[in-house]
């Protein structure tokens, strides 16, 4: 039989929030390294965002 890992995948989070969000920084990954705040990805137009924290 396999192992149960939910206990790995299911951790209790903090619900997100817009506010948090739109003020966290972003960096570009290419040459420019150009900096910028999240919100700038939806002012003009929708955006699709996913955050993923790591642990620690």
């Amino acid at each position: 039989m396999g192992r149960d890992i939910t206990g790995w995948t299911v951790m209790k989070c903090e619900p997100g929030d817009l506010q948090y969000l739109a003020d966290a920084d972003l960096v570009t990954t290419d040459d420019s390294k150009r900096s910028f705040k999240a919100a700038e990805l939806w002012q003009k137009q929708g955006a699709v965002i996913m955050v993923v924290r790591r642990p620690g």
